[in-house]
């Protein structure tokens, strides 16, 4: 009985020994934090299977795991530099360049700002009887590097690895401008058959490319970005996905141009870009009644004029007409001018075969009475301008260039007769007088952006849509919207409708979106009147207003009103026109907001708001 009861109470000594120790082993330590002491809890760190052990330990503060920033850096052959004036660790690797800067969510990667959740904001700590060190939340740095991380609670421990790379696709090395200033191309170079698609984002003019079981490494970096400023190109970016080994490539525009893409060699991508001419009109231009040729940015064309009957043929090059192969005709009276006549023009022997061409034959009324045509560019159209002249054509002043006869083929494509007039909007004196476009964005087939968890971007423009047409109405308005249900309606019937009505003003509810989580907020975009000839208002002043007060009823991030004369909305539309961006549907903290009932009713009332101010300013109403 007595070595039972020795027995037992040593069993009980060492259970109370393991409790005191595993309860020793819990006991904090203390930092200063905000000029207050902050008690903390040791964490063991583990980076590439080497255990850690520094003066200044990793600690575990509000369920988060704090490290110092020079030691992991340095440990995952990183420098870091420190920036007393912004009291910042810019931490550089792999052609990276990372700046973190004490108590702000806002990080910076490669000159872009990334916006850190509130749990990955670093912070200064000063360890009792040593120095002060700026702690960065571990997952923070990890994630920003590309590392992976590992947490095991019951030993209080954190390992770092290097991710595992089994990889054997595509590596792409080389993005690159080539062709003329006139006729830009972006060629992708890599070691192996490159397995991609592509998507034309014809709202913010952006090609899009994804790459499966591709990687990046150009220079040593595997993201990056690029501004070219060329006519038609405006920049490039480009980044990886190491989870599953993809990689995009983004393409900015500067324009609305159609793109093209060669792919003959399994390793080469030739990226090339031409004008898609979206209609041909008449327009005022210098006092002259004059034909439009909208979107006819490239200035490259050749002219024949013939007799019998009269013709002046002009062929524009790197360029197509919008609707296919169906030619296009116009009952135009103006100068020497009968009708117009357009259409894509099969090259023959004197082109290339490869070139796109349009095709533009302006007929003569009779033979006697010929003419001649002024070129201007305006914007990114261009006007004929015809003037009147008499006698024999001159044909010297013609280049050598096919001709269009009646034995062509282009002869057999359908014929479209239509008559385009000049716009007839009046100035309202009371607001049933005003007409309102509302365009809900998207529909149907068209999806627009889409959120990780399948939010869709019409889903949400077309709710907002119709609370916006509902209370303009009640204002007393003449509301006309391009959709009230999931269908879809492409950007050139938009824009033709609101011109068809003579609306005073064209609205459009967009959704953003962005190849990365960080981006944030609203933006509201507009067409300046002196980048797109058809426009006779000034713009910003209705986006101005509307973006002011979107931006005080939400709260959201204020991304400014922006110039955006590429978008097809907003400059094919004759009247005062913007578009607004609701958020970013890739942005996890903005896709909370957005989808709640009282970010759509507040944004709502407050694009009534701002118009309502725009039309009071502008007519007083």
């Amino acid at each position: 009985m007595r070595k039972f009861r020795a027995l037992l109470f040593a069993i009980i000594a060492i259970l109370i020994s393991q409790v005191s120790i595993a309860k020793a082993a819990q006991e904090p330590f203390y930092v200063i934090i905000n000029e207050k002491y902050a008690a903390v809890y040791d964490v063991n760190l583990v980076i590439n299977n080497e255990n850690i052990d520094s003066t200044f330990k990793t600690f575990s503060y509000n369920n988060r795991t704090f490290v110092p920033v020079r030691l992991v850096a340095e440990k995952l052959n990183a420098t870091v530099d420190w920036e007393q004036s912004t009291m910042s660790a810019i931490i550089k690797k792999d052609g990276q360049t990372i700046k973190l800067t004490n108590g702000s969510n806002i990080a910076n990667v490669n000159g872009k700002d990334v916006k850190l959740r509130p749990d990955q904001v670093p912070m200064l700590a000063t360890y009792i009887d040593s120095e002060t060190k700026t702690m960065a939340p571990l997952r923070a740095i990890s994630e920003l590097l590309g590392y992976k991380v590992n947490y095991y609670h019951k030993t209080r421990a954190v390992t770092i690895d290097m991710p595992e790379n089994n990889f054997n696709g595509a590596t792409i090395s080389k993005i690159e401008r080539v062709g003329s200033k006139d006729s830009e191309k972006v060629r992708i170079v890599a070691d192996k058959k490159l397995d991609y698609s592509y998507n034309f984002d014809k709202d913010h003019n952006e090609v899009v490319i994804d790459f499966k079981n591709t990687q990046i490494d150009i220079d040593g970096k595997t993201n990056g970005n690029k501004k070219l400023d060329g006519k038609i190109i405006k920049s490039y970016s480009y980044g990886v996905n190491p989870d599953n080994n993809s990689s995009r490539i983004t393409i900015e525009l500067n324009r609305s141009v159609v793109p093209q893409i060669d792919s003959s060699a399994d390793n080469i991508l030739n990226i090339s870009f031409i004008d898609e001419i979206t209609g041909i009109r008449q327009t005022i231009q210098d006092g002259k009644v004059s034909i439009l040729v909208e979107n006819a940015a490239n200035l490259d064309y050749n002219i024949q004029k013939l007799e019998n009957p009269y013709r002046y043929i002009i062929d524009i090059k790197n360029s197509r007409l919008t609707n296919g192969d169906t030619m296009q005709v116009y009952d135009f009276d103006l100068g020497f001018v009968k009708t117009v006549r357009a259409s894509n023009f099969n090259p023959d022997s004197t082109y290339n075969k490869d070139d796109s061409i349009v095709r533009v034959v302006l007929d003569g009324k009779t033979n006697d009475i010929n003419g001649d045509v002024e070129f201007k560019k305006v914007g990114n159209d261009l006007v004929l301008i015809p003037t009147v002249t008499k006698g024999k054509v001159d044909e010297s002043k013609a280049k050598e260039v096919p001709v269009l006869d009646d034995k062509s083929e282009e002869k057999k494509a359908s014929i479209k007769k239509t008559v385009e007039k000049v716009s007839t909007r009046t100035t309202p004196y009371k607001r049933s007088d005003v007409i309102i476009l509302v365009d809900p964005g998207h529909g149907g087939k068209d999806s627009g952006a889409k959120s990780k968890d399948g939010d869709l971007e019409k889903t949400q423009n077309i709710d907002i849509g119709l609370r916006v047409i509902e209370k303009l109405k009640a204002e007393g308005y003449t509301v006309i919207p391009t959709r009230t249900k999931d269908n879809y309606v492409s950007l050139q019937e938009r824009a033709k409708l609101a011109n068809e009505k003579n609306a005073h003003i064209f609205f459009s509810i967009h959704a953003n979106s962005s190849p990365t989580a960080v981006p944030n907020g609203i933006e509201t975009l507009y067409a300046p009147r002196d980048t797109v000839s058809i426009k006779n208002d000034v713009q910003y002043p209705l986006a101005k207003a509307v973006h002011d007060e979107v931006i005080a009823a939400t709260g959201l991030f204020d991304r400014g009103v922006k110039q955006r004369p590429d978008l097809y909305v907003l400059k094919k539309t004759e009247m005062p026109a913007a578009l607004i961006e609701l958020g970013f549907l890739s942005n996890d903290d903005d896709v909370e907001i957005i989808k709640t009932e009282r970010f759509k009713e507040d944004s709502a009332n407050a694009i009534v708001r701002g118009i309502n101010k725009y039309i009071n300013k502008t007519y007083g109403l």
